[in-house]
């Protein structure tokens, strides 16, 4: 009985760089924005990212890179590579929303005396 001992090789092929895109960008607050990292080289063994906001109480990120605005001010989102910890930063503008909710409530009050009436507006 003959036996063989076979190596199998595999190439691993390293991380070189990381984009992101877009590089920089503006949200409301309440709204969302995909970013989307570009791996170099295209083939490389290990393609898989980590995303982080540099502040969670301005905007959150999604593992699939999805932000969402919380407080109006500036924000640093980072994506990194697990393969050699490259990293490209996109910057969120997070500003007030400027939609206006409209009231839910008018209550209109009509003095006896014949003052000007009184109006009361409940907002959401």
């Amino acid at each position: 009985m003959s036996s063989a001992i076979v190596d199998v090789v595999s190439e691993i092929i390293l991380v070189t760089d990381i984009s992101v895109d877009p590089d920089s960008a503006a949200i409301n607050v309440g709204e969302s924005i995909s970013l989307t990292e570009t791996v170099n080289p295209s083939n490389a063994t290990n393609q898989n990212v980590t995303w982080s906001s540099n502040d969670e109480s301005i905007a959150t990120v999604t593992n699939q890179g999805i932000v969402s605005g919380v407080a109006s001010v500036e924000v640093s989102i980072t994506v990194t590579t697990i393969d050699g910890g490259f990293t490209a930063i996109s910057t969120i503008q997070v500003n007030e929303s400027t939609t206006n909710t409209p009231p839910v409530a008018v209550i209109v009050a009509t003095p006896l005396s014949g003052d000007t009436p009184l109006e009361v507006v409940f907002n959401v």
